[in-house]
């Protein structure tokens, strides 16, 4: 199975391209791929990612975790999205770093659909845009705090490209700025 995980940052894309793919489900069904509603796959993804952070096994992973989410589809590939998958936006730049946690989450990830094709697709925007757009959805807290000691001119997204490159070296990734 190929597993697509589409975790866009966040202030980009505003679930255009999963719009654009609900639009165009029954074309994606008719070339075997799974377009699964986010309500049958967001809570089983974060509570098994959960599960593996606390160090115990999760109730479900790889084909026992694709049937739940796919049902009796005979999809070939498989497409989720998820704008808070990396973070909420209250975290970004938790610990001073660029979504700090994205590799512990990948980790994880990777460990539940271990032996699929993972690909992610990630949405970018320039860090220049993206901070105060960031900020702006970021409420009751100052800048600095937001911030949590991050220098907003050294934010660059390759660093965060190569931190996912090294947890998941055999995955596609595919990036664009909108």
């Amino acid at each position: 199975m190929q597993v697509i995980y589409h975790i866009r940052a966040h202030c980009t894309d505003q679930d255009a391209l999963h719009g654009s793919l609900v639009k165009n489900k029954a074309a994606l069904v008719q070339n075997q791929v799974g377009l699964p509603h986010p309500r049958k796959y967001r809570n089983a993804i974060r509570e098994n990612l959960q599960a593996i952070a606390r160090g115990e096994r999760p109730d479900m992973f790889g084909e026992e975790l694709l049937s739940d989410i796919l049902g009796d589809s005979d999809a070939k590939r498989m497409i989720l999205t998820n704008a808070n998958f990396i973070y909420v936006p209250d975290q970004i730049f938790e610990g001073g770093d660029f979504y700090s946690l994205v590799v512990e989450k990948l980790q994880a990830f990777g460990t539940l659909f271990h032996g699929h094709d993972i690909e992610l697709s990630i949405c970018m925007r320039d860090p220049g845009t993206f901070i105060p757009a960031a900020y702006g959805q970021y409420h009751g807290r100052s800048f600095k705090r937001f911030m949590a000691g991050a220098t907003p001119a050294l934010v660059q997204w390759s660093g965060l490209i190569h931190r996912i490159r090294t947890v998941l070296p055999r995955a596609k990734i595919t990036a664009w700025c909108n």
